[in-house]
């Protein structure tokens, strides 16, 4: 992992979600049913999983050379 911006693409994130969310508004709206918050934001939470995970790692590696 090379960290190249400090930031990286979180001026996106929340334009993403909200395209999220009138997706999935637009699909309750079209099968009848209630908006299934539970698939919102999904990708932020993966992305944010996958940071997590490779800190995780990042530790781990650190750890074992000491």
């Amino acid at each position: 992992f090379i960290h190249l911006e400090p930031n990286v693409g979180v001026g996106l994130w929340d334009r993403y979600t909200l395209r999220e969310e009138e997706n999935e508004r637009l699909k309750a709206k079209r099968e009848g049913r209630e908006i299934n918050w539970e698939v919102i934001g999904v990708s932020d939470r993966t992305v944010l999983r996958s940071f997590a995970l490779a800190g995780e790692e990042y530790l781990k590696a650190n750890r074992r050379q000491e």
